[in-house]
């Protein structure tokens, strides 16, 4: 797979031309192979991480849940993080990287992007966190797949996430109905008996909406809390 360090983010092009009904196939097998030949340690060594894009509330709740996700990606022994292409965000949960950074500086982070939002979106939203500045995240990988993954709605790209890695846990702190959407994918899976269960961890926290509306996590009630 081609790569390309640019700003401290290391992009590796994972695209695919496949087809039909085994594009899915060769985009996971692409993606695995991409992040083996990284040495990005995957299966039970990663945890995914998402939550609400923006609009969390600060304060004490905040503060704690995000010390005990942290706590709990520590304790779980985990040598890699991935999460799903956000930009970076104060307030949402891309905002929080650069604290799990400075508290688990071993811990490999990479992120999952459709490959035409590089430049469009990502790079520009990172590229000036990739120092060893405080409040930085350093250096990370982003693997690029190709956007016909975004077809199923952006539930489609997680999941797909979730089969190449092969990841035993994820960790949320709040997230919405793509989150959601994301979970219902894995538990029909499992079910059916085609991927083993994913532990889905909830650390739940609320947000506010541009109406000003308080919204906590689309997955409250179906998961326990943290």
């Amino acid at each position: 797979m081609a790569a390309e360090v640019v700003d401290n983010i290391t992009y590796i092009d994972c695209q695919t031309t496949a087809k039909g009904a085994d594009a899915d196939s060769a985009r996971i097998r692409a993606l695995s192979k991409a992040m083996q030949d990284a040495q990005f340690q995957t299966g039970s060594a990663a945890v995914h991480f998402k939550g609400f894009g923006s609009g969390y509330i600060a304060g004490a709740e905040l503060d704690g849940q995000i010390r005990l996700l942290i706590e709990h990606i520590r304790k779980g022994g985990y040598k890699s993080l991935v999460w799903d292409g956000d930009d970076y965000c104060a307030t949402g949960f891309t905002g929080v990287l650069p604290r799990i950074r400075k508290e688990l500086p071993q811990l490999r982070m990479g992120a999952v992007l459709l490959a035409k939002h590089r430049e469009k979106r990502f790079h520009a939203s990172w590229s000036v966190l990739t120092g060893d500045s405080e409040g930085h995240i350093g250096p990370f990988d982003c693997f690029l797949v190709d956007e016909c993954v975004s077809e199923g709605g952006y539930e489609a790209l997680g999941w797909l996430m979730l089969r190449a890695t092969c990841a035993k846990k994820v960790v949320l702190l709040g997230g919405g109905v793509v989150v959601k959407g994301e979970y219902d994918l894995m538990q029909a899976a499992a079910e059916a008996g085609t991927h083993p269960q994913v532990d889905f961890k909830l650390f739940d926290v609320a947000r506010v909406l541009a109406t000003g509306e308080e919204q906590r996590s689309a997955l409250l009630g179906v998961l326990p809390k943290a």
